[in-house]
């Protein structure tokens, strides 16, 4: 009797534990978060937390909203990743929604938070952020973080000529 009374309180502990976890996540991700660098033709996105879900604001051509999960915690931070519609035109005029998954690598940076969306240049660089969010309250328009500027300034493998 005593053992399932042990295993019964290390199991509430460990449930105890991850909600606190979860909960300093969802603090840490919690309310608006804009886009750093976009094009004059666009509007940046934006994303807001609340919970355990964002909502997406003109993010990669789509609006919407989508429940998000944690991955790769480390010391340094944790990965954010949550599916999302994008909506594609094609050169015929023809729309498509595609649905796509978006990885965002939370970090600092001299105390300030950071997302940095990353992605992967096939047969060129490598890993790569292809954008970069800043809280609202500590938003700087072209903001771009020292990982950025790692991943995406050195220079792609020389692809093999025919």
């Amino acid at each position: 009797m005593k053992i399932i009374g042990i295993s019964a309180a290390a199991i509430l502990l460990l449930i105890i534990v991850a909600a606190a976890r979860a909960d300093g996540i969802s603090r840490r991700l919690g309310g608006t978060w804009l886009e750093t660098v976009h094009s004059e033709n666009t509007p940046g996105g934006s994303l807001h937390f609340c919970g355990n879900k964002v909502r997406y604001e003109n993010y990669n051509s789509g609006s919407g909203e989508a429940k998000y999960k944690i991955t790769d915690k480390n010391k340094d931070g944790f990965t954010v990743t949550f599916d999302y519609t994008r909506r594609l035109e094609r050169p015929s005029g023809e729309i498509e929604d595609r649905e796509e998954t978006a990885e965002l690598l939370y970090h600092t940076e001299n105390g300030r938070p950071i997302l940095s969306e990353k992605g992967f240049e096939h047969g060129g660089r490598g890993p790569v952020i292809i954008s970069e969010f800043l809280r609202e309250d500590s938003f700087a328009e072209g903001f771009e973080s020292e990982l950025r500027k790692k991943l995406n300034s050195h220079e792609g493998l020389p692809t093999p000529s025919r």
